[in-house]
């Protein structure tokens, strides 16, 4: 018995431990997805985009991936962090 108990403290804290981690990227993600957004947000502004959006009617490319992206590792990120940690 006395194995047992020791096992499962042992996968009690291999699984806090993996989900801190898990939580520490997902804060991360969702902090570079911000300031992704906000540099998307940026470029949207920038000439080259405006005259992009004269000629095509659409931002650039680089701001729609800046943007898609940001929105993408924030969304993610927020699930890292929000999701239920795993059963002990």
């Amino acid at each position: 018995m006395a194995h047992g108990g020791k096992f499962l403290k042992a996968k009690q804290i291999a699984i806090l431990s993996r989900n801190i981690v898990n939580e520490g990227i997902g804060m991360a993600l969702v902090v570079v997805g911000i300031v992704v957004i906000v540099y998307g947000f940026n470029a949207s502004d920038s000439a080259s985009s405006g005259i992009s959006r004269f000629f095509t009617g659409a931002p650039t490319n680089k701001t729609l991936w800046l943007l898609l992206g940001g929105v993408d590792s924030t969304i993610v990120g927020a699930i890292m962090v929000l999701r239920p940690s795993g059963r002990i």
